[in-house]
């Protein structure tokens, strides 16, 4: 990751989600429906959560907490900052969202995959 955008990420509300290393949500303001949860040119380093999309946060157990070191808890704090130039521009690319889902498909969805597994994990039938 080039410099000014891991500068850039620094200057977010930065939520870590392992005990150790960078991986964690890093917080920023933006416009109403700006952007969506495309990732555009910023994909090769993570993934991109605005309308419509949900991080979790911490008081949530982690599911990793046992056996890879995960951890939800806040490194830095404060009021959110405007996104970053560095980060609008690789942004920018994003494609649009689907309009929210309603209430109904959301409670739906949410009693449909409560599970804790990889797809890799699932065993057919």
């Amino acid at each position: 990751m080039p410099d000014e955008v891991w500068s850039a990420l620094q200057t977010g509300v930065i939520h870590a989600t392992r005990r150790t290393g960078a991986r964690g949500h890093y917080i920023f303001a933006c416009k109403p429906d700006e952007f969506g949860n495309s990732a555009g040119s910023f994909g090769r380093w993570g993934e991109v959560r605005c309308s419509n999309g949900v991080i979790i946060l911490a008081p949530t157990p982690h599911s990793d907490a046992d056996t890879k070191d995960g951890l939800y808890r806040w490194r830095a704090t404060g009021l959110l900052r405007p996104l970053p130039e560095v980060l609008r521009v690789l942004l920018s690319s994003a494609v649009e969202n689907e309009d929210p889902k309603t209430p109904g498909e959301l409670t739906l969805f949410l009693n449909t995959h409560q599970g804790n597994r990889a797809p890799q994990d699932s065993k057919a039938s």
